[in-house]
């Protein structure tokens, strides 16, 4: 549902168990094994 809303196209999701998920779990400390999250991760870009 969000990629249909996101009509600029900015937002990506990545697996947990992609490296770069992976390495985004590890330093916000998520368990990998159970996770019951998710992060929305926001760059502010200047235009």
């Amino acid at each position: 549902m969000a990629l249909r809303l996101d009509r600029r196209g900015g937002v990506r999701f990545t697996p947990l168990p992609s490296p770069f998920g992976r390495a985004i779990a590890e330093r916000r400390r998520l368990d990998l094994e159970n996770p019951d999250a998710f992060l929305f991760l926001s760059i502010a870009a200047e235009h």
